[in-house]
């Protein structure tokens, strides 16, 4: 998780500032297609770990019978 947050961090949020502060998209098509496909895969990613963590959690404290 934090892996993909760093990584959404060094290619999705720089190229979205740098182009909301000019006015205008500067990278083209294919850097906008990049941008959408790094900061939604790695976003699934982390949304996904964070379902796991949280069912694991739910289990772990809700359901404490089923651990014996």
């Amino acid at each position: 998780m934090a892996f993909s947050d760093l990584c959404v961090s060094f290619t999705g949020y720089p190229m979205t500032a740098i182009s909301s502060y000019s006015g205008r998209w500067l990278f083209g098509p294919g850097g906008c297609q990049f941008n959408a496909f790094c900061v939604f895969t790695l976003s699934s990613s982390t949304m996904g770990t964070h379902a796991a963590l949280a069912v694991y959690r739910y289990i772990y404290v809700c359901k404490h019978n089923l651990r014996k």
